[in-house]
């Protein structure tokens, strides 16, 4: 707590800048201000450890969620916030920042922010944004020893660890920099899921990296349970919707993998889609067509970025052009099954790290506006309550250090992650390194739920998210048919739309709400 006591009025805000430069990790830290009358919450970059506050009588209370929280301490105006309820149906993954209870505030990673207050008080201590700058891209090698370094930094406080091969790019680089960095020997198993279906099976892959870590690797079927009521609801009681379990069976299984082994912590590339840039976008080269103007056709980056669009290099140059003209911004809201209180709603405020972006490049915003959906609570589903999701690709050293590399660098050739493809090839096995295409798991969520609309269909079509708008009824009900799910392939929509279902019921009953003043 160095520096805590140090006068003046910005001495928390201080301190918050120097744990930001000097720590990393996470983390929540609780500073007083010099007089010791008011409490702020600094909620460490990555976001790895989440953190909500809120006033009671008097007493500012700070937590990562609400489920052990006893009835006594919530806040006496607990309210369910049909705004941010709304914010949450139409853009699922990029309202982490958003609370959807009154009286309950999210604290944003990087954020300084008084104790029990909302993010009116919020202080920006680390944005991305400022890392995002080519003048402070750090060489090739450099940016291979930050993922190897952060990867055995947060491996060294763990004796036994699971780590998940799914059998892509950015698992299979994690598990090599364990195996790089002498922790080969913590690693107690590599645990696969696969979907029934072909599309969905990725063990050949995940045999090769397994090979790699030299241990053995552990399999298990995603969606072979029928979706239960209990599913739905087993989460409910946390400060948001659990989407972190919106895979149940996976979820489950995970959990007793990670019991079964004696380990406590579950390593994963999450976020590498992000870091090493998967997008495919006519953002990434942007600047190629703004230096060269027609030149750019003839550009490796810019034909090889066309080819994995399936686009002509026109269209691709055109699309750079309009994107260099018109921000990123938030994700899209996504309209599907809206009711008309949904469809009338204004949009709230992005989050934090997607303001005030003017002047970023748009590939940049795009890459940022991906960091944003990659974030969210990871205690809201069983495996996080055994021990921590540890997601080294989205460590604040990992992402100060790749952020300022331009996209096109990223995406070298116009492929997709071509960078860490490079860097880390020698660590990772020659056939992951090689495929270009991706496990398809949406018709396995699709057959899951078109075995379970005994219990899908009254849940959403009866449910509160109907009666205030923010669903269309007869929208779900075409959806939820056997033939039409296989068509649309909606299923994951529709079970984060019933996960949000049991949380607002949850709290209906718990809590006043405005919208049902009888309950």
């Amino acid at each position: 707590m160095a520096g805590a006591d140090d006068a003046g009025p910005s001495s928390t805000e201080g301190v918050a800048r120097r744990l930001s430069a000097d720590a990393w990790g996470g983390y929540v830290a609780l500073l007083p201000d010099s007089a010791m009358q008011v409490w702020s919450v600094f909620r460490d970059p990555s976001g790895a450890l989440d953190a909500i506050t809120w006033r009671r009588d008097g007493v500012a209370v700070v937590a990562d969620d609400l489920t052990a929280s006893p009835c006594g301490l919530l806040p006496a105006d607990l309210d369910l916030d049909w705004r941010v309820i709304t914010e949450i149906i139409c853009r699922p993954l990029a309202t982490s920042h958003l609370s959807p209870l009154g009286g309950v505030h999210v604290v944003a990673p990087g954020d300084l922010q008084t104790a029990g207050a909302g993010a009116d008080t919020a202080q920006p201590i680390w944005r991305p944004a400022r890392y995002a700058d080519p003048k402070l891209a750090a060489s090739p090698a450099a940016l291979r020893q930050v993922v190897l370094d952060t990867v055995s930094d947060l491996a060294g406080v763990h004796d036994a660890l699971i780590a998940e091969v799914s059998g892509g790019l950015d698992s299979a680089i994690v598990a090599g920099a364990l195996v790089a960095t002498g922790h080969r020997g913590r690693v107690r198993a590599g645990l696969n899921f696969h979907a029934p279906q072909r599309e969905g099976d990725e063990r050949a892959y995940a045999e090769a990296v397994c090979a790699r870590l030299d241990a053995p690797l552990v399999t298990r079927r995603s969606f072979t349970d029928l979706i239960t009521a209990h599913d739905l609801a087993a989460f409910a009681g946390s400060a948001g919707p659990a989407f972190a379990s919106v895979d149940f069976a996976r979820d489950r299984h995970t959990a007793a993998v990670l019991r079964e082994a004696g380990a406590r912590a579950l390593f994963g590339g999450h976020g590498g889609d992000a870091v090493f840039f998967q997008m495919p976008s006519p953002t990434i080269v942007g600047d190629v067509v703004a230096s060269r103007g027609l030149a750019a056709a003839l550009d490796p980056d810019v034909v090889g970025l066309a080819r994995r669009l399936r686009r002509s290099v026109w269209s691709v140059m055109a699309g750079a052009r309009q994107a260099a003209q018109a921000p990123v911004g938030a994700p899209p809201r996504t309209a599907r099954f809206w009711g008309p209180t949904a469809r009338e709603s204004t949009p709230l405020a992005p989050h934090p790290w997607l303001r005030d972006l003017d002047g970023l490049h748009p590939a940049k915003q795009l890459q940022l506006q991906y960091l944003t959906t990659s974030q969210g609570a990871t205690r809201r589903c069983a495996r996080g309550g055994v021990g921590p999701l540890v997601r080294p690709l989205l460590a604040q050293p990992v992402l100060e250090a790749w952020l300022p590399t331009p996209a096109a660098q990223l995406a070298a050739g116009g492929g997709e992650r071509g960078l860490a493809r490079q860097l880390f090839g020698d660590l990772v096995p020659e056939v992951v390194v090689q495929r270009r295409s991706k496990g398809a798991l949406t018709s396995a969520y699709t057959r899951g739920m078109a075995a379970s609309l005994d219990v899908m269909r009254p849940h959403l079509l009866d449910g509160a998210l109907v009666r205030a708008g923010l669903l269309d009824r007869d929208a779900v009900d075409a959806a939820l048919q056997p033939d039409r799910l296989i068509r649309d392939n909606a299923g994951v929509r529709l079970i984060r739309a019933a996960l949000i279902e049991s949380w607002v019921r949850h709290w209906q009953a718990r809590t006043r709400d405005r919208r049902e003043p009888d309950r």
